[in-house]
């Protein structure tokens, strides 16, 4: 119940215009719109070009990893737009131990956390784009994607 009333009050604060950044910013928030692009190899030498962020264009902020793609959000808000690989590579051990969410990192642990902390976010995302190479994993994405957007028009 304390998080349903951390997140109430910060969306208050932005409401009466006491906080400029902040998880919920939406319209009232007075920094720049931003696409996030999530890609464990963006950036990197030798990679292709569609594995990061057109050249010159600015506004981008780029995850390699579920988790900083969290961070992103809630330093930032809601993305408008999204770029999509799914495989993110192999989770930490954290002192020998297994990550309790899986072995491997995927988009699908971002937009699993993104719909259950911000259930309306769906409605601030203008466009993504699915760029992975795994068959299996876009079509997750897209799914999910689709399925999150039909159920915010449900009674």
């Amino acid at each position: 119940m304390t998080k349903i009333y951390d997140e109430l009050e910060a969306h208050v604060a932005v409401i009466l215009g006491k906080q400029k950044v902040g998880p919920l910013c939406g319209p009232t928030c007075n920094h720049p719109a931003y696409s996030l692009w999530i890609d464990d190899d963006a950036g990197k030498p030798g990679m292709e070009s569609w594995r990061s962020p057109p050249v010159g264009e600015d506004g981008w902020k780029v995850a390699h990893t579920s988790d900083e793609a969290i961070e992103i959000v809630k330093q930032f808000g809601i993305p408008s737009f999204i770029e999509f690989d799914h495989d993110l590579g192999a989770l930490p051990c954290i002192n020998g131990k297994k990550d309790p969410r899986g072995v491997y990192d995927t988009t699908m642990l971002f937009l699993k956390w993104l719909m259950e902390t911000y259930p309306n976010a769906i409605d601030s995302i203008a466009g993504y784009n699915i760029h992975s190479r795994n068959i299996g994993g876009a079509a997750n994405i897209e799914a999910f994607m689709n399925s999150w957007k039909r159920s915010r028009a449900l009674p």
